[in-house]
């Protein structure tokens, strides 16, 4: 296949993904997104490794953690209730995975960045000399 071919696949997966809100379902696997994009498995696998430079799950469990991040960052939603709607099986498997990927729990990653938002709020308010 050629790289045409994949990166129409990568495109077909971002959208899906991004304006379908796939990666929410929590039985997404590789085989079920193949069909929504009308390929197989095995070109699927090889169009995200190559425009995602990483595997089905690992792709799919960073569109969860940046879901949960950003509705934390814009509603009042706990974070618990964020993770039941962002298609993690469990609970221990949300936090391995959130921790694997920004270095922190959730909690204190929230925490920084409303901390970081503010930080920039106040600096864009003050009156210009």
């Amino acid at each position: 296949m050629t790289q045409g071919k994949y990166l129409l696949i990568y495109n077909k997966v971002k959208q899906s993904l991004e304006d379908e809100g796939l990666f929410l379902d929590p039985g997404l696997s590789l085989k079920m997104l193949s069909k929504v994009i009308g390929t197989n498995t095995v070109y699927l696998s090889r169009a995200i490794n190559e425009g995602y430079g990483c595997s089905f799950t690992a792709m799919v469990n960073r569109y969860r953690v940046e879901y949960l991040i950003k509705r934390a960052l814009r509603t009042k939603e706990s974070i618990e209730e964020i993770n039941a709607k962002c298609g993690f099986w469990s609970r221990s498997t949300f936090y391995d995975v959130f921790r694997e990927l920004k270095g922190m729990t959730p909690k204190r990653y929230i925490e920084s960045m409303k901390e970081k938002s503010c930080g920039r709020g106040i600096m864009s308010a003050s009156p210009q000399a």
